[in-house]
């Protein structure tokens, strides 16, 4: 394992800050749901290395993972009735997961890891809240707006969070070289002093 220049570690450091700040600040405001903005920032660091051209792929995905689990989720209550509650979570996810594997041979921009992510993190959070839900004896939950207000968090949120980070990323790395490019140029003899 390559052990991390001073650069690296620095940039490191301040992007973890800002990540870190971007997910902890909204929630001191309220009780929000946030986690679809930092999972997108994962997303970003992880798969996409910080690339700022690869946000609009990694928002599109998560969209579509939050979707289909909305209307999973949507389906399974419907057939629930008619088939009964194994076999309409059964039925809904094998037509998600074929919808997610096949279709991302067609479509990879939008069906991927990505959205399989999403779909697994939406399902959770789903379930949970459904779950306190039926406890409270809430007379409904609805599973399209947090779907929606999740997306909401994604796209906007998400979205300035990794143009941010990305940009604060290359433009320490961009500065960093400079300088270490200027240092070593310093550092070089003049030509008539090499023989």
């Amino acid at each position: 394992m390559k052990k991390p220049t001073k650069n690296e570690l620095t940039v490191t450091l301040v992007v973890t800050v800002l990540v870190f700040l971007f997910n902890i600040i909204p929630n001191l405001i309220g009780d929000l749901h946030l986690w679809p903005m930092f999972f997108g920032s994962v997303f970003f660091f992880l798969l996409a290395h910080g690339d700022i051209k690869k946000i609009p792929y990694i928002l599109t995905s998560g969209v579509v993972g939050i979707l289909l689990t909305g209307l999973m989720y949507l389906g399974i209550g419907a057939l629930t009735p008619v088939v009964g509650s194994p076999y309409a979570t059964w039925i809904c996810l094998g037509i998600v997961l074929v919808v997610v594997i096949i279709g991302g041979t067609a479509l990879p921009f939008a069906l991927n890891s990505i959205a399989f992510g999403f779909i697994v993190m939406t399902s959770a959070e789903l379930s949970a809240g459904m779950k306190i839900a039926a406890l409270s004896n809430a007379a409904s939950y609805n599973i399209m707006a947090h779907c929606l207000e999740w997306i909401l968090y994604l796209v906007i949120g998400g979205g300035i969070m990794c143009l941010i980070c990305g940009g604060v990323m290359t433009g320490m790395k961009n500065a960093l070289t400079k300088k270490a490019l200027k240092k070593a140029a310093e550092n070089v003899p003049p030509q008539d002093a090499v023989k």
